[in-house]
């Protein structure tokens, strides 16, 4: 009785946790409402690192609250993915596979020797860099970037870059995606009712059980 017990209560917990996490290698991706939608390192709006593109998309991989939990980039290209946070309300679902996930961008950073010409310094140094997005400092704009398997950012926005084109969502397609939304609420609403009848079912058991001792 008590191992039946003790399943109920994680039951009971699991459906009533406020965080969701989607299965293991589960997703779906999802856009930025306009052009300053952040990635957060955290759940705090003072770690944001830079805006996700316009038109590129994040991995939901887990919902908190107000939050998404998601992922951006592969590890591929000289990119690395990253894992973080974006606020839901900037995001919504991609109403059809893009071309494209994230954006794909090398940006070149150029490292100009200083001190008297006279001494024939090097010519300038050129590496390049992966793009991630830019970040907005008051009237000044900054590129987030990996360069040599280290972040950093870099003068400027570099936000010159093709977009992503949707298919327009239909009618049928927005009532699909309200028939799974209210699937999802039912499933939800069906789980914690089990649950509250299983405890007390197993209430009247055990009540049961000491009447007859």
């Amino acid at each position: 009785m008590k191992k039946l017990f003790t399943l109920i209560c994680l039951i009971a917990l699991m459906a009533l946790n406020p965080t969701v996490a989607l299965a293991a290698d589960d997703y779906y991706l999802a856009r930025p409402v306009d052009k300053e939608c952040y990635f957060f390192s955290d759940k705090d709006l003072s770690s944001a690192l830079f805006a996700i593109p316009e038109s590129y998309c994040v991995r939901v991989i887990g919902t908190d609250g107000d939050w998404l939990y998601v992922s951006y980039a592969n590890d591929e290209d000289g990119y690395k993915r990253l894992y973080g946070y974006c606020q839901s309300e900037k995001f919504e679902k991609v109403p059809s596979t893009p071309q494209n996930e994230y954006l794909n961008k090398t940006v070149i950073i150029t490292y100009t020797a200083g001190g008297d010409n006279s001494f024939k310094p090097p010519s300038d140094m050129q590496i390049e860099a992966a793009y991630y997005g830019v970040y907005k400092h008051g009237a000044n704009y900054y590129s987030y970037v990996l360069c040599r398997n280290s972040f950093c950012y870099i003068e400027g926005a570099n936000d010159d870059y093709p977009l992503n084109e949707y298919e327009k969502q239909t009618e049928n397609s927005k009532t699909q995606d309200a028939d799974k939304s209210a699937s999802e609420v039912g499933l939800i609403i069906f789980i914690v009712a089990l649950t509250v009848a299983l405890i007390a079912v197993s209430g009247i058991a055990f009540s049961s059980k000491r009447k007859v001792n």
